[in-house]
């Protein structure tokens, strides 16, 4: 089974709301770059902003770092 990283799902969380990159990063209050570079994998999430993440996309934090992708979006 091909392993998904919390970039991939972030990315797949963020492709079924309404959020663009940039919304991500100004509700964090972090640089556009930034998050990309998260969905990216080319750098690691500061542990502060993992249950952030999981607010925004209203999902547990484990789901972050889910392989199965067996998650639900409510609320949207």
């Amino acid at each position: 089974m091909y392993s998904y990283g919390i970039g991939t799902n972030l990315k797949r969380l963020r492709s079924k709301t309404k959020y663009s990159s940039q919304d991500i990063a100004d509700l964090l209050e972090v640089d556009r770059n930034t998050y990309s570079n998260w969905e990216n994998e080319a750098t690691d999430i500061k542990s502060q902003y993992i249950p952030k993440l999981a607010d925004i996309f209203n999902v547990k934090i484990q789901d972050l770092f889910d392989t199965e992708q067996k998650f639900q979006i409510n609320n949207f």
